[in-house]
């Protein structure tokens, strides 16, 4: 194996869990009861295990990932989604 089809290889593997952590997140959101913290603990989570594959992704997981996991508290239609969000605009507990 080349090194650029190693590089290949790894970054597919690193996109593979990247799809992995963003599928059992959305799932968690739609699944059974869970409470606000629950949910800031499961986006948190989500987000650092993003930003442990890839550090400089902090913008993209803001645009693409976050706004996919809100939608599926609301689907659920959360009564404390809203909090969700404003907690979210304020990055206090997820850092």
């Amino acid at each position: 194996m080349t090194p650029f089809e190693k590089a290949l290889y790894q970054e597919h593997l690193k996109m593979a869990m990247l799809r992995k952590a963003v599928d059992v997140a959305v799932g968690a959101l739609l699944e059974g009861e869970i409470t606000e913290d629950d949910a800031l603990e499961i986006m948190g989570a989500t987000r650092r295990k993003i930003l442990e594959l890839f550090p400089d992704a902090e913008r993209q997981y803001e645009l693409i990932i976050e706004p996919r996991l809100i939608r599926a508290m609301q689907l659920n239609r959360w009564v404390w989604v809203d909090r969700v969000v404003a907690e979210l605009e304020g990055r206090t507990k997820l850092a």
